[in-house]
């Protein structure tokens, strides 16, 4: 989480709540789906992204 950088920008969120059942630990997940431009498309690989802002205090 030390070294990060802007990798896209959001175009577009989506209208409604998604709603899944995780497929390892069979629990609900919720959210709201995406449509990103990425300047970096192997971040798209990343487990971890920041919206609007830094992690913390960065």
């Amino acid at each position: 989480m030390i070294m990060c950088r802007k990798v896209g920008t959001v175009k577009q969120i989506f209208a409604g709540e998604e709603h899944a059942i995780h497929p390892i630990f069979r629990t609900d997940i919720r959210g709201f789906l995406i449509e990103m431009q990425l300047d970096h498309p192997e971040s798209a690989k990343s487990k971890t992204v920041f919206l609007n802002r830094k992690p913390l205090f960065f």
